[in-house]
């Protein structure tokens, strides 16, 4: 279930504003709620939909999505509410851009480099806590904070 740019979800809460980006497990959408700010909302992608073990993949998906909530860090996005709409949740949307395409343009210094670590080491200690492994931690998933996303 693909959806479109001006789609409506929840009865016009989220409005699908494009594909922010899709996983081999998920895909990810940019979409502004009732209130005017952006969100990424995520689901499961097409191909795990269609795939055999759905239903057990859904309800890890959402079991995860319930965990991810409890995990309040200034380093870890925010899940703002699980939604009921094909196990979607929806967090706090990131603008900014990925630590990879940073590292692409120029190097970090030492300095920005141990922050970063240390802000992702900290953000890991408190996702294990809840039980939860990150399985994918790479530059690309890493993504650094803007103030504004228009």
């Amino acid at each position: 279930m693909t959806w479109i740019s001006g789609q409506s979800l929840q009865n016009g809460k989220y409005v699908i504003d494009s594909v922010l980006g899709e996983g081999g497990f998920a895909v990810t959408y940019r979409a502004k709620d009732g209130k005017g700010r952006y969100v990424a909302i995520k689901t499961l992608n097409d191909r795990v939909q269609q795939g055999p073990d759905f239903e057990k993949l859904q309800q890890d998906f959402l079991n995860e999505a319930l965990k991810i909530q409890k995990c309040w860090h200034p380093h870890i996005l925010e899940v703002y509410e699980v939604i009921q709409e094909g196990g979607l949740w929806c967090m706090e949307c990131i603008n900014g851009e990925d630590l990879a395409s940073r590292v692409s343009r120029e190097l970090l210094s030492e300095g920005e480099a141990l922050q970063y670590i240390q802000q992702i080491g900290e953000a890991l200690i408190v996702v294990h806590s809840q039980g939860l492994l990150h399985r994918d931690v790479k530059p690309e998933n890493i993504m650094r904070r803007c103030t504004f996303w228009g």
